[in-house]
């Protein structure tokens, strides 16, 4: 199988994983997020001496290949040395996508 071909597959696992979640089949996301995500980046503006959660980056695979669950760009990305694939969200995957976001959300709250 070629790389390229892997990578389409690989982001293509963590679409339909958003896509569980945007259906209500994975209920708890405090215990997805900790079986599955390696690493969260936060999105934040300052606004009128607020802070203000803009949106969430997921890494979700490293080492060959590097997956990425992007909320800015409402794709998941795959790396693997100079090849790259992106995938976007399906309609179900932004609902998954924005669980996730709102989840996170309250927990800082």
């Amino acid at each position: 199988m070629n790389i390229r071909k892997h990578l389409e597959e690989s982001c293509y696992v963590w679409i339909e994983e958003l896509e569980k979640i945007g259906k209500g089949e994975i209920e708890d996301l405090g215990e997805w997020i900790n079986n599955n995500v390696l690493e969260i980046q936060r999105l934040q503006s300052l606004s009128n001496g607020k802070w203000e959660t803009k949106d969430y980056i997921f890494l979700v695979g490293f080492g060959g290949p590097n997956i990425w669950i992007d909320g800015t760009e409402k794709i998941v990305v795959g790396y693997w040395g100079k090849d790259k694939v992106g995938i976007a969200f399906s309609e179900l995957a932004k609902e998954g996508y924005e669980r996730l976001f709102e989840y996170l959300n309250e927990l800082e709250e």
